[in-house]
């Protein structure tokens, strides 16, 4: 009799210790996704702030809001623009905007994918997937000349909106 309700003690523990394994195992899944999400749009955000810091012309958008970004930068790939030939020789910088030395950058999403494209004059455009699991974005053009990044993170029980606001550069067109 003894050995019986010791064996239904011990079968009764090991239920509720797997039920608690379970269940810690279910929570930690749930915030390890939660983090690399939250990870991977502040990245993305990271990405673009950096891009947008250097922009020389914003094209889209120009004003309010709009689920495309777009704009100019100087090509970092150009060698040319390191070391100009140029007249006069005093002002190697006038030549920085001239479309020859600008690349063109755009953010938008495809599906759940946050995808940047870049294009210089004359070559191929390249796609990269810069962050996954973005359910929707929003750039904002703000009246003190800067740009507000907005990004909606799906996550597994609904969406989680990260924000960024990011300074343009004076008496950017």
């Amino acid at each position: 009799m003894e050995i019986m309700i010791t064996l239904s003690l011990f079968t009764v523990f090991l239920l509720l210790s797997g039920t608690l394994v379970r269940k810690a195992s279910r929570v930690l899944r749930f915030s390890e996704g939660k983090v690399s999400s939250i990870r991977a749009a502040t990245e993305a955000l990271d990405v673009i702030a950096r891009d947008v810091r250097g922009a020389q012309i914003l094209s889209s958008p120009k004003t309010g809001s709009s689920a495309v970004l777009e704009f100019s930068i100087v090509d970092s790939g150009n060698n040319a623009r390191l070391f100009p030939t140029v007249v006069p020789p005093r002002f190697p910088m006038l030549v920085l905007n001239r479309a020859s030395n600008l690349q063109t950058v755009r953010y938008a999403l495809l599906g759940k994918e946050l995808q940047r494209r870049t294009k210089v004059q004359g070559q191929s455009a390249s796609t990269t997937t810069i962050a996954q699991g973005i359910s929707a974005v929003e750039f904002t053009r703000k009246d003190n000349n800067s740009l507000l990044i907005r990004l909606e993170v799906e996550e597994e029980r609904g969406t989680k909106p990260v924000s960024f606001v990011v300074p343009l550069l004076e008496g950017l067109p």
